[in-house]
């Protein structure tokens, strides 16, 4: 009462304001704690996968290396060394039948083609000789003798 009526009304106003700013910077410390440890959560999070990521890595590298295993490639198709003009491609021209002969139940038959290409091919008389076939270019080629041929033959089988 020494300090008038309206002291104690102002001693209960300040210990009112002392609690609320007690309880603010309880909750602002609760508040940090909060974020502190979610951080360290995310951290943590964040190494254990980036661990899992290197050990996955190290794994695979590991096994591609792995008993001196190393990579060759594979040798390349004919059609793969053509297209890369490796090897040429046969140039082929159409062969129409020339002569045909018998001979003890065999046909010899001999097919011309362009820039004088020649072939010679032996078929059984059944069969007979095809009209025409595509054949390899042999140009300014000699035509074959079916005699020649049927002789040597002969003194082969001999």
């Amino acid at each position: 009462m020494t300090h008038g009526p309206g002291a104690y009304d102002e001693l209960l106003q300040m210990e009112g304001q002392i609690r609320k700013q007690r309880q603010q910077t309880i909750y602002k410390q609760q508040q940090m704690r909060q974020q502190i440890g979610e951080g360290i959560a995310w951290l943590f999070l964040a190494l254990i996968v980036g661990g899992a990521l290197l050990l996955l890595a190290s794994i695979f590298s590991n096994r591609s290396h792995a008993d001196g295993y190393t990579y060759k490639s594979k040798s390349l198709t004919r059609q793969q060394k053509i297209n890369q003009g490796i090897i040429k491609p046969p140039v082929l021209t159409i062969c129409r039948l020339k002569k045909q002969k018998t001979y003890k139940g065999k046909v010899g038959c001999i097919y011309q083609g362009a820039n004088r290409t020649f072939e010679l091919s032996f078929q059984d008389t059944r069969i007979g000789c095809v009209k025409s076939f595509r054949c390899k270019l042999n140009p300014n080629g000699k035509e074959p003798s079916i005699d020649s041929v049927m002789e040597s033959l002969r003194s082969i089988a001999k």
